[in-house]
């Protein structure tokens, strides 16, 4: 294994989905092009050897193939960046698989003190924005409101932050979020879907309410790839007028094209058509295929292989911005259709906030879920 020297900047990730290996690669690969000071440590619990010499080959990457771990998932978050920040670093940032670079993300936020935390904003279709709703949930005293939910694809922790990294690890270990998280996805809490929401109810009580926040602003220093409207229709047009090329970070949220195939057999035609034609037209996989040549494994899934696709690249002139245009713009109607609808037919959920008990109450009016969803730990 090769180690990290403690004075690089050290980058995490990890990743236990056999299925989603390649998105390391790219990740180790667009990293090593814009940011080359920065070391990736890879933990990768299902690492095929193949892999693991792959990784081994990259002069930017330490690999931790075959770790064991108390947490998996995206739980397993605050466990190693703790571990990282108790091998003496002063800081460390971790970085979701499904991300590639496209350039230096620390230009906009110029210097950083040892204590200001750093995230990204959440995709603009993401619910309930902010930290307030997610911090009354948990029963935490409110010690700020902050905008914008803080999506956790690319964060920084300081030594400062210890604390801070305690809680949320506390949190995710939890026997009451080890509950929630037993649940249907749709059935859990919005304050505590996943860690994301319990590391945004941390950041907005009082008891971490100190630590500076600076988040990368959506649509201008990452694209939140969260279906064809996550990179939004306005955030487009505004990088169009900018004249610039794609933000410096890219992140594949929900689904992910070198899986996609296998949505086929329970898709509908109409949906998988077009979903393979968004997916094609995204700005992660026209970063991805700058990588074909060193992926060393054969990756299709970013050509532009159907007719609909090349037409709109070839109209829009490849623009990254622009030839997803038409797919967003039918991904945001139908959004906003369905919204609406929800609202009129009340489906949204009424949640009670989190006891000191750890007690909480989900119902929703739909029939769908006309019975009331109760657990408590």
């Amino acid at each position: 294994m090769r180690a990290t020297p403690e004075n690089t900047t050290l980058m995490v990730v990890y990743e236990d989905r056999p299925t989603d290996l390649i998105a390391l690669k790219l990740l180790a690969l667009s990293l090593a092009r814009h940011c080359p000071d920065i070391h990736l440590r890879v933990v990768c619990p299902v690492a095929t050897p193949d892999m693991e010499r792959w990784l081994r080959r990259q002069p930017n990457v330490e690999c931790r193939c075959g770790a064991a771990l108390q947490s998996n998932g995206y739980d397993v978050k605050p466990t190693l960046l703790r571990e990282a920040l108790e091998e003496g670093r002063d800081e460390v940032w971790w970085v979701d698989s499904d991300i590639i670079f496209n350039g230096d993300f620390r230009k906009p936020l110029g210097q950083l003190d040892h204590h200001t935390f750093v995230g990204t904003q959440e995709v603009h279709w993401g619910a309930r924005q902010g930290t307030r709703f997610r911090t009354w949930g948990h029963g935490y005293s409110i010690g700020r409101c902050l905008p914008h939910t803080i999506n956790s694809c690319l964060l920084r922790f300081t030594k400062a932050h210890l604390n801070l990294l305690h809680d949320w690890e506390g949190t995710v270990r939890s026997e009451r979020y080890q509950k929630v998280q037993q649940l249907p996805w749709r059935q859990r809490p919005l304050y505590m879907i996943t860690d994301q929401d319990c590391l945004n109810a941390l950041l907005g009580s009082s008891k971490h309410a100190h630590i500076p926040v600076h988040l990368l602003r959506r649509g201008r220093d990452i694209i939140q790839n969260g279906g064809p409207a996550g990179y939004t229709v306005g955030e487009r047009l505004a990088n169009v007028t900018r004249g610039g090329s794609l933000p410096a970070v890219v992140h594949m949220q929900g689904l992910k094209p070198w899986n996609f195939a296998k949505k086929r057999p329970i898709m509908k035609a109409v949906s998988y058509s077009f979903e393979r034609l968004a997916l094609q037209l995204s700005p992660y996989c026209q970063l991805a295929a700058q990588y074909r040549d060193a992926m060393d494994e054969p990756a299709a899934w970013f050509e532009l292989d159907t007719a609909a696709a090349r037409w709109l690249d070839r109209l829009t002139l490849g623009s990254p911005h622009l030839r997803g245009l038409p797919c967003a713009l039918v991904d945001a109607a139908w959004r906003r259709v369905k919204r609406l609808k929800e609202q009129w037919c009340g489906e949204s959920a009424s949640i009670q906030p989190m006891s000191m008990h750890g007690a909480y109450r989900l119902e929703s009016s739909t029939t769908r879920d006309s019975d009331s969803v109760k657990r408590a730990a």
